[in-house]
């Protein structure tokens, strides 16, 4: 059982997902971050754990903690990929 964990709580098949499909490119550049948050709001993003992926990866490398909910819940206001970047890398 223990070859099955690459890291503490982290089953590798979990990990491996990530690493396919849900780590941003390292350095998150602005337009890297951008072309994440359009196909977001164009798609959804796909399954859940990417999805998830992305957002706290987002939130993290960029500093803006609420980032999600301008995808998602734009509080009266639809706001376009380029605006959210722009907002979070303020």
């Amino acid at each position: 059982m223990r070859e099955r964990w690459a890291n503490l709580g982290v089953a590798a098949e979990d990990y491996l997902d990530y690493v396919r499909s849900g780590r941003l490119p390292d350095p998150l550049t602005k337009d890297a971050a951008t072309e994440v948050v359009r196909t977001l709001l164009a798609t959804g993003g796909g399954d859940e754990r990417t999805v998830s992926w992305w957002l706290d990866s987002l939130a993290r490398r960029t500093g803006c903690l609420h980032i999600s909910e301008m995808i998602y819940w734009p509080a009266g206001r639809s706001w376009t990929a380029e605006e959210i970047i722009d907002h979070a890398w303020s």
